[in-house]
């Protein structure tokens, strides 16, 4: 079943590879999975993460605790 997996090209990483990302909800569950799915399997050229205050924690301090708690 791999076998013929393989033989598709993976159209996702051809479309991310060298581009600008942009990621609106990164420091969710779901947006922490395809951030180290992009930084891990393709090669983006940058990544921009637009993140909001919440719970009176200020963006700066959530993307910290996002990269402690990895």
């Amino acid at each position: 079943m791999t076998d013929e997996i393989d033989k598709y090209p993976d159209r996702v990483a051809e479309n991310i590879e060298g581009r600008t990302i942009f990621i609106t909800g990164g420091t969710g569950f779901l947006g922490k999975v395809l951030i180290e799915k992009m930084l891990r399997c393709m090669e983006p050229k940058t990544i921009y993460l637009l993140i909001r205050e919440k719970k009176g924690k200020n963006p700066k301090d959530r993307l910290k605790d996002m990269f402690q708690n990895a």
